[in-house]
């Protein structure tokens, strides 16, 4: 299943229960999962992805497509 990708900003140990801090997050509610299935077997979810900020032009090329009348 897709997902949000990590980085390591500091080396070191990580345990079990250590916190996570989440340094950036979209204003939008659009997930990799949601672009994954609007993209392919759930079209009618395309029209979501219009306030996300989708750095795929192939993606938007795709929304265009398949939402304008």
């Amino acid at each position: 299943m897709p997902g949000a990708y990590l980085r390591v900003v500091e080396p070191g140990g990580i345990r079990a229960c250590d916190p996570v801090e989440i340094v950036h997050g979209p204003d939008h509610n659009v997930t990799v999962a949601l672009v994954f299935g609007a993209t392919t077997l759930e079209s009618d979810l395309l029209p979501r992805l219009q306030g996300a900020d989708v750095p795929i032009e192939e993606t938007w090329e795709l929304v265009r497509r398949r939402t304008t009348t």
